[in-house]
């Protein structure tokens, strides 16, 4: 006759038991507290189910708040807040100089704020709008009268500012500067860093 080894409740049969590690009798029902069942959630931590309604509304809260005050002004800067009131004014200095540079460097499409903010017939418009034509490319506005788009990275930014113009959210803007440059007062209109 064999003798079967001793197996624990664990199933696990081993040469010692480990008495220490195994379970007790069963507590009586004075003995027990009531706990809530924890899910595990993706990030490995377990939160009760009263715990997830609370932080749905805790990040709820942080995407209206990033909703309410991040976006608007990340908006602002990305749709050019700002930029009709700079043509505005650019046009009311423009009498006082030679030439008005606009950057088109970081500032989309700046002849149609300029169209928008000093409107003209189509066919004065026309006879204005002088057009650079790559093929495989974009037509490129170079400049409409004494108004032209340029690259303003090779022209000192610390040159006499006449004004700022914040956007609605009192962010940084645009920028309208005077600069002396071969004989010419050239006033220069650029996005503020």
């Amino acid at each position: 006759m064999t003798i079967a080894p001793v197996v624990l409740d664990d199933r696990d049969a081993r040469v010692l038991g480990h008495e220490a590690d195994e379970r007790l009798a069963a507590p009586r029902d004075d003995e027990v507290d009531l706990l809530v069942p924890l899910k595990e959630q993706g990030h490995g931590l377990a939160v009760g189910r009263g715990q997830e309604l609370h932080c749905l509304g805790w990040q709820a809260g942080a995407w209206f708040r990033d909703y309410a005050r991040d976006y608007p002004p990340q908006q602002a800067w990305e749709n050019q807040d700002g930029l009709l009131e700079a043509m505005t004014r650019a046009i009311r200095y423009a009498p006082d100089f030679d030439e008005v540079w606009i950057s088109y460097q970081n500032i989309n499409e700046p002849y149609i704020y300029l169209l928008a903010a000093q409107p003209m017939p189509p066919s004065q418009a026309q006879a204005q709008i002088q057009v650079t034509r790559e093929p495989g490319h974009f037509n490129a506005v170079t400049s409409i009268g004494k108004y032209q788009f340029v690259r303003v990275d090779q022209i000192p930014k610390q040159l006499p500012m006449l004004e700022a113009i914040p956007d609605r959210y009192g962010g940084a803007a645009f920028l309208l500067q005077q600069w002396q440059h071969d004989g010419k007062r050239i006033l220069i209109v650029r996005r503020m860093d």
